[in-house]
């Protein structure tokens, strides 16, 4: 059953990804139809997508029965980024990074369906595991999906200070708008990765054991950087160039924390 499910996901993503790419590059904005058409797509990709993860993840917490595995923990974190993303939609008429999003959604559905499952929990810590694993990577999909924002804020940066305004420019929000977003995201994605710390600390004895010792610094040292970055910007101010630079450093850290055990514990640390 769940691969018709996933299947059925991937064309429910990839559909208004290509659509909505095609309408960026052309340099117009769907009009209220076609909105509502994209975004009804996507709510239906949203849907079949969580129902797939909500079986494996329900699965392994009940009985163990489902093998809880790195292609589940990535597609949980693409589930998340669409969400984040299609929720700003509500305050934020942006669709540039709509199709970027759905794209890597829609893969992750794919590795679903062609990639065997590797990694299952331990029975006595499935269900402490998959919270910490959800605020975490809840937390994760909000940064990122921040970067991106920050990504499109310095490119809408530059072109006003050029005053050469490419045609895609004009499909944009304001430029205010968008830090506003880059720095809301951060906010919640941080509030996120804190409760995600402390629910590790409460629930499981293993956020200093050797093999998970580094996810916990190296998360920890993202939080601080994040929280540094809105106390400077709320006191002093930054700039978009300066935004950009701190985000892509505190995800890169994040990102080497979550999914680069093997090159942190084989290279730097030895």
């Amino acid at each position: 059953m769940q691969l018709p499910i996933l299947a059925l996901a991937l064309i429910t993503y990839l559909v208004p990804a290509v659509y909505v790419a095609k309408l960026f590059f052309a340099g117009t904005t769907p009009n209220r139809t076609q909105r509502f058409a994209v975004l009804g797509t996507v709510l239906c990709a949203l849907l079949l997508h969580g129902f797939a993860m909500a079986n494996a993840f329900g699965a392994a917490v009940l009985d163990g029965s489902a093998q809880l595995s790195m292609v589940n923990v990535v597609s949980l974190l693409a589930w998340t980024m669409v969400v984040v993303l299609t929720l700003s939609h509500v305050f934020i008429t942006q669709w540039s990074l709509l199709s970027v999003t759905l794209g890597f959604a829609g893969l992750t559905c794919l590795l679903a369906i062609v990639a065997p499952e590797s990694y299952i929990l331990d029975q006595d810590t499935q269900a402490p595991m998959v919270t910490h694993v959800v605020l975490s990577l809840t937390g994760y999909g909000c940064v990122v999906v921040a970067l991106l924002y920050a990504l499109q804020m310095r490119y809408i940066h530059q072109q006003l200070k050029t005053k050469q305004l490419n045609p895609t420019v004009l499909t944009l929000p304001p430029l205010l708008q968008v830090e506003h977003w880059v720095l809301r995201l951060i906010y919640i994605g941080s509030i996120l990765l804190t409760f995600a710390l402390i629910s590790g600390f409460l629930t499981l004895d293993t956020m200093f054991a050797k093999e998970y010792a580094h996810k916990t610094v190296l998360s920890a040292s993202a939080l601080l950087l994040f929280v540094a970055m809105l106390f400077w910007q709320k006191r002093w101010g930054l700039t978009p160039k300066t935004i950009l630079v701190i985000t892509s450093v505190g995800v890169a850290i994040l990102t080497l924390g979550y999914f680069g055990s093997r090159f942190v514990q084989d290279i730097l640390l030895t």
